[in-house]
């Protein structure tokens, strides 16, 4: 497929989007991510570099306000009584975090405490952690609205003994505590100059025996996140090609 004709399929359905008034889940909105999420999925790789910069921008930016509209809408759906499990990417995140810890385990060993920024409105993460790996975890996010819902789902869910929310900005941190791993959400930084002085304030903040764990993408996904320059870290990425993030480890 050509950047032309993927852009000719995609750019109707961006549009619908980016139309709607707000992007919380139901029927057209969900099917208009689907068909989104489907043209990424099935496109070469290799496309991603031939792409319009402000065509990427777009997508980027309806992609954040469309997950942070998931998250809330969930979250708040799982305080009025839903079942956890019965959020559309909880079987996802499960893969996902499994592929996490996992890589975790093997550069720290005994894994006891992670510092997340960038949690959201519904830190599936934190509690994907505490639940099934019995972690401790302080997820950090810098929206007040998101910091207050994530409190009040942690609280409901009985994890406040595991699971601490802070309201605070990543560049303000001069110290990461005991953590021994600082992960970094997808959704932090706007762009590659942002990624790269994420990792340069990791290395400049952490102790010798912490890590970096950031988030990041490959191929066509960059159209949904910005990736983190691969040269400034050790890229991982997972055997499930359905696992959208990869890791860069500093």
């Amino acid at each position: 497929m050509s950047s032309i004709l993927f852009e000719e399929k995609l750019l109707p359905v961006l549009t619908d989007l980016e139309l709607k008034p707000e992007l919380w889940p139901g029927l057209s909105v969900n099917v208009l991510f689907e068909q989104l999420m489907e043209f990424i999925e099935h496109s070469p790789a290799e496309l991603e570099e031939q792409l319009e910069v402000a065509l990427v921008e777009r997508v980027r930016r309806i992609a954040g306000k469309g997950e942070f509209c998931l998250e809330k809408y969930w979250a708040e759906k799982i305080l009025l009584g839903a079942d956890l499990k019965t959020f559309t990417y909880y079987w996802n995140y499960q893969k996902l975090i499994d592929f996490e810890v996992g890589r975790m385990k093997k550069v720290i060993g005994d894994l006891e405490e992670i510092l997340f920024f960038g949690s959201g409105p519904l830190p599936l993460t934190a509690i994907l952690m505490a639940q099934n790996y019995g972690l401790k975890v302080c997820c950090v996010d810098r929206d007040e609205e998101s910091v207050k819902v994530s409190r009040s789902l942690i609280e409901k869910l009985g994890l406040e003994e595991d699971i601490k929310v802070v309201k605070g900005d990543f560049f303000d941190f001069d110290s990461y505590g005991r953590a021994q791993i600082i992960l970094m959400g997808a959704l932090v930084g706007q762009n590659e100059e942002e990624k790269a002085q994420i990792v340069e304030k990791i290395l400049a903040v952490k102790k010798s025996e912490q890590r970096g764990f950031l988030r990041t993408v490959c191929g066509m996904k960059k159209l949904l996140y910005p990736a983190v320059p691969e040269h400034l870290g050790k890229l991982i990425c997972p055997a499930d090609k359905k696992i959208i993030n990869s890791l860069i480890v500093i």
